[in-house]
């Protein structure tokens, strides 16, 4: 009967097919913690409501690094979305790319000195609108955010205003 040698090589070949057969789940190995790899904090952004008359108070959807995205929705005749970026360091820079409408448009934005309590608008959608927006922030002490996500107001997930708003993607943040 001939025995199976264990090597490092086998295992680890093992455990990347079995991470790939689950769908590429992400893992630090040694950690265990699918938020943080590589020095990387991975996030997810997800913010789906119901418009509300008068409008919902600004909720944060993601906090790291020194950004903050807070949104809201509104019920006005329509439903409309308000998205902000605020900074919590000062001297930091940020650039927003929004691609919406058919046909499609592209809306940038950036601020070289986003400063403490600063604020770049990058929602403001009307009813039926959708976007897709590439989110860089950085700060002066090597902090880096990157964030891609979708934003849409109106019938989402093929419902009649049930959660008539929507913003939900991904960040990654290099701490300094």
């Amino acid at each position: 009967m001939s025995r199976v040698r264990r090597s490092y090589a086998n295992v680890t070949s093992t455990l990347a097919l079995v991470i790939a057969a689950a769908g590429g789940t992400a893992l630090a190995v040694g950690g265990g913690n699918a938020d943080k790899v590589d020095g990387l904090n991975a996030a997810k952004i997800d913010y789906v409501v119901k418009a509300k008359v008068p409008p919902t108070p600004f909720k944060t959807i993601f906090s790291q690094g020194g950004l903050v995205l807070r949104a809201r929705c509104i019920e006005e005749s329509g439903h409309f979305m308000d998205l902000i970026a605020k900074s919590k360091q000062s001297n930091a820079e940020i650039q927003v790319s929004v691609t919406s409408g058919t046909p499609a448009g592209l809306d940038r934005g950036f601020d070289r000195d986003f400063d403490r309590g600063d604020q770049l608008d990058i929602g403001g959608l009307p009813t039926g609108s959708q976007g897709e927006a590439t989110l860089t922030y950085s700060t002066r002490k090597g902090s880096h955010v990157s964030a891609v996500f979708q934003m849409d107001v109106g019938s989402i997930f093929g419902g009649s205003g049930v959660k008539p708003c929507l913003v939900g993607g991904t960040a990654l943040h290099v701490p300094a």
